[in-house]
This record gives structure tokens, C-alpha cells and sequence, in this order.
């Protein structure tokens, strides 16, 4: 077995796709990393600089004391904590939906959901082809046909969809703010789609949550679309600064979940210390301080995104804190980010199967407490590596 890994990690190594663990220091927009000390972070899903902030620390330090360090099970079995059902109410106000139901991650929400949802052989989901690892990974799990449209391509949808009017449950299933390109979704679009052939429509808000929409409850709400999506999951783990993820939508979605969705009947409640420090972030996301922090993330976004293309670097146009730098080869993307460290920039490659072969970048994230000073450094740095050949 050893020899036949070794084997598998040398070609891995040979096509610039193996993958390494770096050691960091705490979360911030300047962070150690081993080997190249103190670096601008310009690769974390922290976007409202949550993960640091005295009000989580404070609720999950309280938390730890006070109830414990572990839920102690599952929620059906001994897990189901007071605090896990104040989180939920509290994320469902905000959302502007009936309930909404905890998950350990994005990750178990998706393949729990999606599988829950479609468990029928004459089922068909319709996914779109930049969707996260996870949604994939749902759909497979799921005892149903799938259709994977092409981005954002509204047309091959409709036309898929007709071709299947008639058949069982059909469910469409997207990202608003896309992971690794850091695009919209043509939501609108795609609700009056699901409307018109009767079809159920997950959205994705991982990386809007927190950063769009009014108090931060993100597209679907900016849209007032929130009586047209069945099914809204989002993240606690990025601009939460936490970690956790939920599903919101009608009491009936939440009460079938609670029956049928194994990855969250299967799996331990989120610890108390990490659900209250969840509760505080849901806090300043809908009050003041969170929307000073959306503001301080829009300029941050924009101010990094106008340097970098007056450099003459190949970016596109986005409308989030993700600003993908297309390269289109995984050893020039590693090389590059490589190179970025060295001049003090945490820049992360990102390639396949994350992404497409031949769409290979660097993923820079914007965050709301980078400094002008800070963001004026990382950009000299990318100056200086694009003289020097990057």
C-alpha cells in the first residue's frame, strides 16, 4: 500500500497537484506563517474579521464554563441544548424564514439536505457546474438523476427542465456568490425558471451570508426573492467567524430534516462554546457593527481589486470580497503564490479538482479589517513579483 501512495503523490507532485498543510499562526489580516513569518492575509473566508473579536471569544468562554465543552450527543439523543434552539430562532429572524436547522458544516448540510430532499428514483437535480465540492457531493448521495447545467447558462436550464416536466421531484441547486469566482448567481432568473416548471430551488449563501443583503442575511433577501427559495444554507464558519452551518425555510423543510437527513441525525450537536460564539456573531452581523464592517469590506474589496487591474493583472469583475487571479496552470499558480509569500502576501493556488484544469488562480479574499496601509503593502508586493516575471 505505502509504495502504491508514494506512487500516486510522486505523479500528484509531477502535475502540480499535490496539496501541502502550511502551519499559521491565530486568524488575522496579519499572520505568522511557518517558515515566512509575518504575512498580509489575503486568503481567509473571515470576512467581516469576526473570528477574532472579544464579543465571540467572551460568549464561548462563558459557554464553556457554564454548560460545558461538548453537547454530549446527538440532538435527538441528548444533544438538543437550549442554546442550539436560541441560535436557530435567531438565524431564522434574521433570514426572514419559518425555521432554520443546525449542522457541524456546510459540508454535512448539503449532503444531508440534498439526499434527504431527493430520494427517489424518478427525482432529478439540476446543478450548476461551478457548484462547491459539496453540493457535488450531495447530488451523488442522492437517489436521483442529476443535470449539471454550464455556468450560469439560464437557457440550458429552461431547456432541461422541459424536457423533464412531468417527472418526480425536480430541485435546482445553486451558489449566489460563487466560492472560486467570486460571481453572482443569476438568481432571479433561475427562481422564475423553478416557478414556471415547478421545480424546488436550494441556494447556496456560504459566502454571502454576513456580506450582503439587508443586516447581512444575504442575496436572497437583497432580491426579496426569500417566498421563491424552498431551501437557504449558509455558514457560520466565514463571515460568522465561527463555525457550524444551517438551513433555513419553511417549519415543514425543518421538521423532515429533522426525520430524514442522516448527516444531521448521525452526527454529535455543535459544541456550546462554538453555538454561543455563533449567537454573538449573529449579533453584530444584524446590528451596527455589522454593517460598518459590510461597508469597511466593500472598499477593502474594491480598493484591492482596482490596484491589482491597474497593475495589468487578468482579473474579472466580481461583486463580493473573492477576486480570483487567473493564471490557468497549476505550477504557475503555486509558483505565484509561492512567490507572493516571499514578499510577504498569503496568496492561496487554488486548482484541480477545486477548479476546472485550465482555470487554475490564486483565490484572494478581501476583509473588512484590512488596513489602506495593509492593502497598500500587498499590492506593492504583487507589483514587485510581476516585474520580477510573475
Amino acid at each position: 500500500m505505502r509504495e502504491e501512495l508514494a506512487s500516486r503523490l510522486e505523479a500528484l507532485e509531477d502535475e502540480g497537484l499535490r496539496r501541502a498543510l502550511i502551519t499559521v499562526g491565530p486568524p488575522a489580516v496579519e499572520i505568522r506563517v511557518e517558515g515566512a513569518g509575518s504575512v498580509i492575509n489575503l486568503a481567509s473566508n473571515d470576512y467581516l474579521g469576526l473570528a477574532g473579536h472579544p464579543a465571540l471569544a467572551l460568549a464561548s468562554s462563558r459557554a464553556a464554563h457554564e454548560i460545558g465543552t461538548g453537547a454530549g450527543g446527538a440532538r435527538l439523543v441528548t444533544g438538543n441544548l437550549a442554546l442550539h434552539e436560541q441560535l436557530e430562532a435567531e438565524l431564522a429572524r434574521l433570514l426572514g424564514a419559518r425555521r432554520t436547522l443546525l449542522y457541524g458544516s456546510g459540508y454535512l448540510a448539503h449532503v444531508g439536505t440534498i439526499a434527504a430532499l431527493m430520494d427517489g428514483e424518478h427525482d432529478v437535480i439540476y446543478s450548476d457546474q461551478h457548484n462547491h465540492a459539496s453540493i457535488v457531493d450531495g447530488c451523488r448521495l442522492a437517489r436521483a438523476a442529476v443535470r449539471v447545467y454550464p455556468h450560469h447558462d439560464v437557457d440550458r436550464l429552461e431547456q432541461l427542465l422541459a424536457a423533464d416536466d412531468g417527472r418526480g421531484r425536480r430541485l435546482v441547486v445553486t451558489e449566489t456568490l460563487f466560492s472560486m469566482g467570486g460571481d453572482e448567481a443569476p438568481l432571479a432568473e433561475i427562481c422564475r425558471l423553478c416557478q414556471a416548471h415547478a421545480a424546488w430551488l436550494l441556494v447556496d449563501e456560504a459566502h454571502a451570508f454576513g456580506v450582503r443583503g439587508p443586516k447581512g442575511a444575504g442575496i436572497v433577501a437583497e432580491l426579496g426573492l426569500q417566498e421563491q427559495v424552498q431551501v437557504r444554507m449558509g455558514t457560520l464558519g466565514k463571515a460568522g467567524g465561527s463555525y457550524g452551518a444551517f438551513v433555513g425555510g419553511s417549519v415543514e423543510l425543518v421538521e423532515y430534516l429533522v426525520s430524514r437527513s442522516r448527516s444531521f441525525i448521525y452526527s454529535t450537536a455543535l459544541p456550546p462554546p462554538v453555538v454561543a460564539s455563533s449567537l454573538a456573531a449573529v449579533e453584530l452581523i444584524g446590528g451596527e457593527e455589522g454593517e460598518q464592517r459590510r461597508g469597511l469590506l466593500r472598499r477593502a474589496s474594491e480598493r484591492l481589486h482596482r490596484g491589482l487591474v491597474d497593475q495589468g493583472w487578468p482579473m474579472t469583475q466580481v461583486s463580493g470580497p473573492i477576486l480570483p487571479l487567473l493564471v490557468g496552470d497549476p505550477r504557475r499558480a503555486v509558483a505565484l503564490s509561492d512567490a507572493l509569500l516571499q514578499h510577504g502576501v498569503l496568496a492561496r493556488a487554488m486548482r484541480y479538482p477545486t477548479v476546472a484544469r485550465g482555470t487554475e488562480r490564486l483565490r484572494l479574499v478581501a476583509s473588512s479589517a484590512l488596513a489602506d496601509e495593509q492593502l497598500d503593502r500587498a499590492l506593492e508586493a504583487f507589483s514587485v513579483v510581476r516585474r520580477r516575471g510573475g
